[in-house]
């Protein structure tokens, strides 16, 4: 496109034919579905919540387009998937069930109004409480919900970095901390949130670099406890040693005790023993085997 304007002008004239592309190309999705009358009335009658989804997916489009290069040699081709039966969330009733017998001495209620719509890529909804519930610390925090995991996972599972989960080697990234933030105040502050999600295979053969760079604009990473909640309510989550690693890029971990928290914590399979094994690695890692769990922030 050809224009003589320089500055803001070039910047308002492209914004201009993008406007009226996105409106042609909507405009031919919906004749190419030969709506009946009945069909079309009743999506008017949707106006607030289809326009958010249309919005939704331009967004989406836009981004997916736009997403930064960096790292992109950290990315390896991977049809891995989920390979021991998990495929979506239980129902937040199930999970709630699951929390009170897991925990019997925390109250997890009153939950959030269940009108949480389900950004794109999300699996579904997680329940997942506020980690002052079960610590002082954040580190107690994880360390409370291992030694259930542990119980529940018949004693296969192992923390390789026991005692090393205090601030200075576990920290929770800035994204993460703002978004869940964002996320309690548009639920008015429950103890237990419901949190929108993907266990892993949206960024499944990427390093967790290239994971945080390929973010969608509302997307941030899973730190380790949700993901050890997450995975304490779905045992078919990493079931055996054919499933998906878990890198929890909401995390940052400091793996050489000095002030650089270049590492990312990580749930994955010994295939010797069968144990489920929550250690560190690297940031810049890609294995056909790695995925990255991630939280979406609904819009408006």
């Amino acid at each position: 496109m050809e224009t003589i304007t320089y500055g803001d002008g070039v910047l308002a004239t492209t914004k201009l034919v993008l406007l009226q592309m996105a409106q042609k190309a909507a405009g031919a999705a919906i004749e190419e579905l030969l709506l009946t009358t009945e069909k079309a009335t009743f999506l008017l009658q949707q106006n607030g919540e289809l326009a958010a989804q249309i919005k939704e997916a331009v967004q989406h489009a836009v981004t997916e387009f736009l997403i930064s290069d960096d790292f992109s040699d950290e990315e390896v081709h991977s049809t891995h998937g989920y390979n021991t039966g998990y495929n979506h969330p239980r129902s937040i009733e199930r999970q709630l069930e699951l929390l009170k017998e897991y925990f019997p001495d925390i109250q997890f209620e009153p939950l959030p109004e269940m009108g949480v719509r389900k950004p794109l890529d999300v699996e579904g909804l997680f329940l997942i409480p506020r980690w002052r519930l079960f610590g002082r610390t954040y580190g107690a925090a994880v360390e409370r919900v291992f030694q259930r995991l542990k119980k529940e996972r018949n004693g296969f599972f192992k923390n390789m970095c026991h005692k090393e989960l205090d601030s200075k080697r576990l920290r929770q990234s800035k994204l993460t901390r703002d978004r869940m933030r964002a996320l309690a105040e548009q639920q008015n502050h429950p103890k237990t949130l419901l949190l929108p999600a993907q266990f892993g295979v949206r960024h499944e053969g990427r390093s967790a670099r290239r994971a945080r760079v390929r973010f969608a604009e509302n997307e941030f990473g899973v730190g380790v406890f949700a993901t050890a909640i997450m995975l304490l309510l779905h045992s078919d989550r990493m079931g055996s040693q054919y499933d998906l690693s878990i890198m929890c890029v909401g995390d940052e971990y400091n793996r050489a005790r000095g002030r650089r928290f270049e590492g990312v914590p990580m749930f994955r399979f010994d295939h010797e023993t069968g144990v489920l094994e929550f250690t560190d690695g690297s940031a810049s890692l890609a294995l056909s085997e790695s995925s990255s769990v991630t939280a979406f922030l609904p819009n408006g």
